[in-house]
């Protein structure tokens, strides 16, 4: 598994999300669907980049187990109907409040350190509001969003966090150079082996069907086996629409992790 050092404060301050200077106001497509949305749950955080959407809900069970912050996938937003939006309201039912963060503008992929680098510090600016109701925080991260965050996770770029769950993870974008391929990795392999060498309890969930291949799934899970990650779990769901059952194997997962 990979070790981690404590990071340079400099970084530290770099992905905190602290306000700096002038803040830019947040995309026309944001506030359009802020207005949309129920006002007590939206949520306006700030990075030094600007503001940005998000909406919270608090748990609705007898006992607080933590926060969940939700990170949906590239082009997508904070109501991705796409799991993020069940396991946004389902969750709160067993103990977890969320936080669903819009992702940074799809054209940034340009340059993939910009990318990374605006997704981290939005999630660390949720990180922050979140921590100060909750002893516990997870992060749920969509699609390709965890393949550009690897790289701050070894490096301590991100808040500390209690686990991962990846929700149908892909590789990023195919990069331009090796370097940027082993920064960000763009294929199966490449990712499978980033993904199980992080120091962190991993739930990894998958929805596919009969019909497409799942070499990569399977060669994830031995690779996860012959590195001893014990925190490392994969499930399929070979239907559509598993969300229910995505909320129990999460709840049940974390409290197995002492997550309680």
């Amino acid at each position: 598994m990979l070790k981690h050092s404590l990071a340079p404060l400099f970084f530290v301050a770099f992905f905190s999300g602290t306000v700096v200077g002038a803040q830019l106001e947040p995309s026309s497509s944001e506030l359009s669907l802020a207005n949309l949305l129920p006002s007590e749950e939206v949520l306006w955080l700030e990075t030094k980049s600007g503001k940005f959407l998000s909406l919270q809900r608090e748990h609705m069970a007898k006992e607080r187990r933590g926060i969940a912050i939700l990170v949906p996938d590239i082009t997508t937003n904070v109501i991705n109907p796409d799991y993020i939006e069940p396991l946004r309201q389902q969750l709160n039912r067993v103990g977890w409040a969320t936080l669903s963060i819009m992702p940074p503008a799809p054209d940034l992929l340009q340059q993939s350190t910009a990318y990374s680098q605006a997704l981290v510090e939005r999630i660390n600016a949720a990180m922050t509001w979140g921590k100060e109701h909750h002893q516990h925080a997870v992060l749920i991260a969509q699609g390709q969003q965890m393949a550009y965050l690897i790289d701050a996770q070894v490096q301590q770029h991100l808040q500390p966090i209690n686990a991962i769950v990846l929700i149908n993870a892909e590789p990023a974008a195919q990069q331009a150079t090796k370097e940027l391929s082993e920064q960000y990795p763009d294929s199966q392999p490449l990712f499978s082996q980033q993904i199980t060498a992080l120091a962190l309890p991993i739930l990894d969930l998958n929805q596919s069907d009969h019909s497409q291949p799942l070499d990569h799934l399977t060669d994830r899970d031995a690779l996860a086996m012959k590195q001893h990650h014990s925190n490392y779990r994969q499930l399929r769901f070979f239907a559509r629409e598993n969300y229910q059952p995505a909320t129990k194997a999460i709840y049940g997962w974390l409290t197995n992790l002492g997550l309680k």
